[in-house]
């Protein structure tokens, strides 16, 4: 037999190394492509863990010393069940805080409105910074953040609030097992009641 001269065909393990070397290089380039074309914020965003409660933003306002503020809580019972509403302060601010009424009751489909009355202590000091925030018990818990300053030239403010207190029955794919579907206050009672 004849030795024949010239190329060697590749052994298989190099055909496969190639061929990995390729898809590798191919899913790199699409990659970098699509992070290119595509902004940070259009990218699936996951929200707060079930057990936190939902943001409703900070209100904030400029008070002198034994100023007042109130913030009108506008909440809407979105369930097809009756539901208690509570809401009480936190932080710094949570002694300055008068709520009226203290409990709501709501039927289905119903709106009312707890007001907040935040009437700041004599004895504060221009210029001082104080936060504190208003946490809402109903189908699922709220926070609202509170900051006050403190200066010498400030009127009585007045802040409204819409709550959409709503059952969430959809599961998505970031939720974990222990998340409660609908309201996290299902029975209609807060916790401690």
């Amino acid at each position: 037999m004849k030795a024949t001269q010239g190329i060697q065909p590749p052994s298989l393990a190099c055909a496969v190394r190639d061929l990995l070397n390729a898809e590798l290089l191919l899913g790199a380039a699409l990659v970098k492509a699509v992070s290119r074309a595509a902004p940070r914020e259009a990218c699936c965003e996951v929200p707060d863990p079930c057990w936190l409660p939902r943001r409703l933003g900070t209100c904030s306002f400029e008070l002198r010393p034994g100023g007042i503020a109130t913030i009108r809580l506008l909440i809407e019972n979105c369930d097809w069940t009756r539901r208690t509403f509570r809401a009480s302060g936190t932080g710094e601010l949570a002694d300055a805080m008068g709520f009226q009424p203290a409990t709501l009751v709501l039927g289905p489909q119903e709106q009312g409105s707890i007001v907040v009355e935040l009437k700041l202590p004599d004895t504060v000091h221009k210029s001082e910074e104080l936060s504190g925030g208003v946490v809402l018990f109903g189908c699922n818990t709220h926070f609202l953040g509170v900051r006050v300053r403190v200066s010498d030239k400030a009127p009585a403010c007045e802040s409204e609030v819409l709550i959409e207190d709503c059952p969430d029955y959809v599961h998505h794919w970031y939720d974990h097992f222990y998340c409660v579907r609908g309201c996290q206050h299902a029975d209609g009672k807060l916790a401690g009641d």
